[in-house]
Order: structure tokens, then C-alpha cells, then sequence
């Protein structure tokens, strides 16, 4: 990566769960699927609704016509 000097990243590949059985699809691909993979193994429990989010006050701004 160019251009970015603070920045260092390596790459690696994901490996394949052995409990996913899927027609189609390689196993280099598993990154496209890996979320979904994570989400289906959680266990939510019972969903209830959720609670409210408290408002925020949002202070006027001034419009950048009056400046």
C-alpha cells in the first residue's frame, strides 16, 4: 500500500470451518462469507424489544448563507 507510511497491514486468508457444508463455493472465497458464518453460530436467546435511544440535543448551526 502506497502512500501511507503510518499504515501496515499484512494479509491472511481465513480458513474453511470444518462444520460449514456449502455447494459451490471454494474455499478462497470463505472471506465473503465469513459474517454470515459468525452470525449463524451466535446464539441470541430470546429477542426482546429493545429500549428507546435517548434523544440528543442537536445545538442550531448557523447556515453558511449567513457567514
Amino acid at each position: 500500500m502506497t502512500g501511507y507510511s503510518w499504515l501496515s497491514t499484512e494479509a491472511w486468508r481465513l480458513g474453511f470451518p470444518q462444520d460449514l457444508e456449502v455447494d459451490g463455493v471454494d474455499e478462497g472465497d470463505f472471506d465473503r462469507l465469513s459474517v454470515a458464518y459468525g452470525l449463524s453460530k451466535v446464539n441470541v436467546g430470546k429477542v426482546t424489544q429493545a429500549l428507546a435511544l435517548p434523544q440528543v440535543p442537536i445545538e442550531p448551526q448557523e447556515s453558511f448563507t449567513d457567514r
